[in-house]
């Protein structure tokens, strides 16, 4: 017989690893993205690492993807460069895949790492 407690204690620790992981890769892929942008608006050295971190602060403090690229579009057409929407959140959705295979590579228990 299975006991209730322990499946629903596993499904809460399912949940809190899951959101975790989704945070971590996310706040990873707001590092990336930021540093693309800054890049790409000229910025380097420690001012494109603080436009980066600002980038991961806006991430954390608004979730939705909404905040972040209407900052990075505002930012860009601001310093005079063509900047569409669909440019950012096609970026973002490949930096989504390289901030998700960074993750599981510095996992020392991830399942990449077990074969």
């Amino acid at each position: 017989m299975v006991d209730a407690n322990k499946c629903a204690n596993y499904e809460i620790a399912k949940q809190c690893f899951d959101e975790d992981l989704e945070f971590r890769v996310r706040t990873r892929r707001n590092r990336l993205l930021g540093l693309w942008a800054a890049a790409e608006l000229g910025l380097s050295g420690d001012r494109g690492d603080n436009y980066a971190k600002s980038i991961v602060t806006l991430g954390i403090e608004f979730p939705d993807d909404k905040a972040i690229i209407r900052q990075i579009v505002g930012d860009m057409r601001a310093s005079g460069a063509s900047c569409h929407e669909y440019a950012v959140r096609s970026e973002m959705d490949r930096l989504s895949r390289i901030a998700a295979l960074e993750y599981a590579a510095d996992e020392p228990d991830s399942p990449s790492k077990a074969a």
